[in-house]
């Protein structure tokens, strides 16, 4: 789970573009993009041959809950704090 990182000002879509084409997942592995500017991201992993159909984006924090909801396995989040993912280490947060 990677978030939008607001911090970042006007070379935001450059940052962002390259943490996307930095990161290759494996074939199981999903990704899923949390905020509303994150298409530099989405365009970096498929620079970086992730496939489009490993890809979620989505706009709100409380949107990836309901996608966590029963899924047993390892979740790495990362972003600002703009978005509080962290809310999602909480299973009461993910109804």
């Amino acid at each position: 789970i990677i978030g939008q990182i607001a911090e970042l000002g006007h070379a935001s879509e450059k940052y962002h573009f390259e943490m996307g084409s930095s990161i290759k997942v494996r074939p199981q592995d999903s990704i899923v993009l949390v905020g509303e500017n994150m298409q530099p991201v989405y365009e970096g992993l498929l620079k970086a041959g992730n496939s489009s159909r490993q890809i979620s984006k989505i706009t709100r924090t409380e949107e990836v809950g309901k996608k966590l909801q029963g899924y047993k396995g390892v979740v790495f989040l990362k972003g600002s704090r703009y978005h509080r993912l962290e809310r999602l280490t909480n299973p009461e947060n993910l109804a």
